[in-house]
């Protein structure tokens, strides 16, 4: 039914208001968030420090950038730097770095924009979509990747959520352009491919050569200009061998002298068994998305979008169980496709995400003086929470067959009368 002039303008209006609240409260995140600057720091050995290529970028020594380009990818960079050279002209490093964050979290808004427009088109009113919008960008685990030094990880996370939701709208060719973005943002992203290609009714060849080529265009440049700074860094975080309480790896951890480990400082850490470095984890997690994968695959159906998102959401949280380094901010990408993944399935507030960003949070950053009980309180809900998700990912029956080539149709809006 053609809505009526005076409705149509009331549904713009709010949601233009969402949207500028949005975006306020990203920026708002990110000015109250403690102003500490985490791994953004400038002459630090971390691998994975954006500071000094940030650095080179915003004074124009574009030739310095090989040689110190962090780990993570080149995509956060090239987004944070315009805002990071505004800052760092008018307040410093502290401002350079707040104001490139400014930049990611606007993505993780876009999103949940996306996400809350969704969830009032179904149930109308403006209390669950802005409870949406507050439980994905306000969240206390957003705040600690920000206070970690990594609004790279918020913008991955925006991306790889942003690629499941265009394939389930069977939209190839964006979903091919965002998983080469998310993953040249942050590598774990490549676990939003299984899933986006699942839940993709047709153009999976589209959107995998797309992906490819791009992520490479992106990627390549600058690992080709100084590959052994990338590859040095790239074994250095995948050979650690620490094992922090709020990981899978945990129990099976072997104690040793904290000496004994490079950079670790106090009394007493924890080592991978077996003689297993970090990479372990790792493969672990994409084999999981592999086999997972396959068993799907041999159903030759589609995914529908709850279990194409219950499954991005599984294997991120999967991602974060196996890495014997798991930290708090790991989880961000994890609540974003859990939050899409529950507008997706239901009306109203967002109450699984509200409460699993809480227990997160007080297992996470407030873990117990006990390791043992840390750790047994984390897999306490991570555990059961990854199965339930895995299972209504493989146990969904719905969706489309890949054979069945549907056009893609904008779900148009639909106005009442009244």
């Amino acid at each position: 039914m053609t809505p009526t002039l005076p409705s149509a303008r009331r549904r713009v209006r709010a949601y233009a208001a969402l949207a500028l609240a949005s975006l306020a409260i990203a920026a708002a995140v990110v000015a109250l968030a403690q102003p500490r600057l985490g791994d953004y720091v400038l002459g630090a050995t971390n691998p994975d420090d954006a500071a000094p290529a940030m650095a080179a970028l915003v004074r124009g020594d574009f030739a310095r950038v090989p040689a110190v380009q962090p780990v993570m990818g080149p995509v956060s960079l090239l987004v944070r730097a315009p805002f990071a050279a505004l800052g760092h002209g008018v307040g410093g490093l502290t401002l350079e770095y707040h104001l490139g964050a400014v930049a990611c979290m606007w993505a993780l808004a876009a999103v949940a924009l996306l996400l809350a427009a969704r969830v009032r088109r179904r149930s109308g009113g403006l209390a669950a979509p802005c409870a949406v919008v507050l439980a994905l960008v306000a969240n206390p685990l957003t705040i600690a990747a920000l206070d970690a030094g990594h609004p790279e990880e918020v913008l991955a996370a925006a991306l790889a959520t942003a690629a499941v939701l265009a394939a389930a709208e069977d939209r190839a060719t964006l979903t091919g352009v965002l998983l080469a973005l998310a993953f040249a943002t942050k590598p774990w992203a490549a676990l939003a491919a299984p899933p986006a290609l699942l839940a993709l009714k047709g153009g999976h060849r589209r959107a995998l050569g797309l992906a490819f080529g791009l992520a490479a265009l992106l990627v390549v440049p600058l690992a080709a200009a100084d590959p052994h700074r990338l590859l040095d860094g790239s074994r250095e975080l995948a050979r650690t061998v620490r094992v922090y309480p709020t990981s899978a790896w945990w129990p099976f951890a072997s104690p040793v002298r904290a000496s004994n480990l490079t950079g670790v400082s106090g009394a007493h850490a924890w080592a991978m068994p077996w003689g297993i470095t970090r990479s372990a984890g790792q493969l672990l997690v994409g084999g999981v998305a592999l086999a997972a994968g396959l068993v799907r695959l041999r159903r030759r159906r589609a995914l529908p979008i709850d279990a194409a998102l219950a499954f991005l959401a599984a294997l991120l949280l999967a991602r974060c169980l196996l890495d014997p380094m798991n930290l708090g901010y790991y989880a961000v990408p994890f609540l974003a496709a859990l939050a899409a993944w529950e507008t997706s399935r239901r009306t109203g507030l967002p109450i699984v995400t509200a409460t699993v960003s809480v227990v997160g949070w007080a297992t996470l950053m407030h873990p117990p003086a006990s390791p043992a009980l840390a750790c047994a309180l984390y897999l306490a809900w991570s555990l059961p929470l990854t199965a339930y998700l895995l299972t209504a990912a493989l146990g969904a029956g719905r969706g489309a067959p890949y054979a069945a080539k549907r056009p893609f149709r904008y779900r148009a809006y639909r106005y009442s009368s009244s």
